[in-house]
């Protein structure tokens, strides 16, 4: 049974911590509970005379409760206190709410080996407090995750079914996704009718996110084949083999505004998967994101960053600091992606891009643990990054102090001193000395854009270097 459920269905159940509690649910993943022989559940050894058309054939059944958390509630969880609260499952998730979870204070701690630490249907907010969630369960398809909403299509669930984070410490380590927002249209939805669809965004603007994946990319369409397993519930299931452990997704979107966020996965470190109309909005915070398998940034829409410090790196050959299927453009921020691929996203926003952006091959970038810098005419250095310990092939960058008109030189393998840095990405400059000088870019007024790569130095055009890349 679960440790404690909030029952019958009540709008608001408060939680307020006080000293350290400690919460432990028996269920193990991969059996159908039930208050009683064939109610919800039944096995192969149910005597012939229980009526169980109502219920589900697992693989194993045993009494107790299906209730989906450790702490359970049908309505609302609104968290605070000053205390510690540590859960422990292996069945399915640590806290559990159908409708909303707000958690304002204290510190919780969640060790799951089943499916999920938090999960709602219509939304999660943190705005304050501590929370560890630690998801080790490598099950078929139902790897653990961290942070999850399901969405819900009903007159209750419009609109909602979002990820906020307004303050607070996340920290979070699991196998498959850490922060999701997950209804999917083109899977979720079962009308055509979109006024009662949830509206999946995962928003931050504030408090310290730090987020590790660990499991194996398997993509269905890299790779489809079936497998058939035994879900949390022990039913039999067969379907495309997947897992897919990304950073952040959010379906329709992502909006950064502020807050710190480290994040360092095997899949996408942040993602916006919904066809066409996907989106990442970033117009402030300081941003690591590093995919080893896959892109730091993907948005099957557009990517608009207005501001913030962001470094996104993606080391994989055919991976890129910054991906989307719409157009990426810069109004702001000082911005520098990582890419294994020489995939040229930038030029794809030229056209409403306002602030001057590069893209260099990894020829005018130096070699791993380097630093480059670019200068102005005047020799003051505008822009400095200490290159990552992986490959790489092309770098998109992009600060305020490229402005104007003007001729900036870069250089590679330079010694600095002094200075702030973000991950290697210099928020106050350093000083430079040597260094070889790789190529110049002069700005116009022509573009905003400005591509300098391996063997194309001096062209022009959309992305290019009217006049002036050399």
């Amino acid at each position: 049974n679960p440790a404690i459920t909030v029952s019958p269905k009540t709008s608001t159940a408060f939680v307020d911590l006080k000293g350290t509690n400690y919460l432990t649910d028996g269920r193990v993943f991969g059996i159908g509970y039930s208050e009683s022989n064939g109610t919800d559940y039944y096995d192969t050894s149910v005597d012939s005379s229980v009526d169980v058309s109502d219920a589900v054939l697992t693989r194993k059944w045993a009494k107790g409760a299906d209730d989906n958390g450790v702490l359970s509630t049908k309505g609302m969880f609104r968290i605070s206190g000053d205390g510690i609260l540590n859960i422990s499952t292996a069945y399915k998730h640590g806290i559990y709410a159908k409708n909303r979870i707000y958690m304002y204070g204290g510190e919780i701690g969640i060790r799951n080996s089943g499916r999920n630490g938090l999960q709602s249907k219509n939304g999660i907010d943190i705005i304050g407090g501590t929370l560890n969630i630690e998801g080790v369960g490598t099950h078929t398809n139902k790897q653990s995750r961290g942070i999850i909403v399901s969405g819900d299509e009903s007159s209750d669930g419009a609109g909602l079914g979002g990820i906020s984070i307004a303050g607070g410490v996340i920290n979070i380590e699991t196998v498959g996704k850490a922060v999701s927002a997950k209804w999917d249209i083109d899977e979720d939805a079962e009308t055509s009718d979109t006024s009662d669809d949830p509206n999946p965004v995962v928003s931050v603007s504030g408090g310290t996110v730090n987020i590790t994946t660990t499991g194996e990319i398997i993509d269905d369409d890299m790779n489809p084949h079936f497998v058939s397993y035994y879900d949390e519930d022990g039913i039999l299931t067969t379907e495309y083999e997947s897992c897919s452990p990304e950073g952040i997704e959010g379906k329709l979107g992502v909006e950064i505004s502020g807050g710190t966020l480290n994040v360092v996965t095997t899949d996408d470190a942040m993602n916006a998967s919904r066809d066409g109309d996907a989106y990442i909005n970033i117009s402030g915070g300081n941003l690591y994101l590093r995919a080893t398998e896959a892109d730091a940034i993907d948005s099957n829409g557009d990517i608009n960053i207005s501001g913030g410090v962001i470094v996104a790196v993606a080391s994989l050959g055919s991976e890129d600091g910054f991906d989307c299927d719409g157009r990426l453009a810069f109004t702001g921020g000082l911005a520098v992606g990582v890419s294994g691929s020489n995939h040229d996203y930038a030029g794809t926003g030229a056209s409403v891009t306002t602030q001057n952006t590069f893209v260099l091959g990894s020829s005018y970038m130096g070699s791993q643990n380097t630093v480059m810098a670019v200068k102005d005419s005047s020799g003051n250095t505008v822009f400095a990054y200490r290159l990552p310990s992986s490959s790489f092939s092309l770098a998109t960058m992009t600060t305020p102090a490229f402005a104007g008109t003007d001729t900036y030189s870069i250089y590679t393998g330079v010694n600095v001193s002094g200075g702030s840095e973000f991950n290697g990405l210099y928020t106050e400059m350093p000083q430079v000395s040597g260094g070889t000088l790789k190529g110049s870019v002069t700005v116009t007024d022509a573009s905003h854009v400005y591509t300098l790569t391996q063997g194309n130095g001096g062209n022009s055009g959309p992305g290019g270097f009217p006049g002036g890349g050399r």
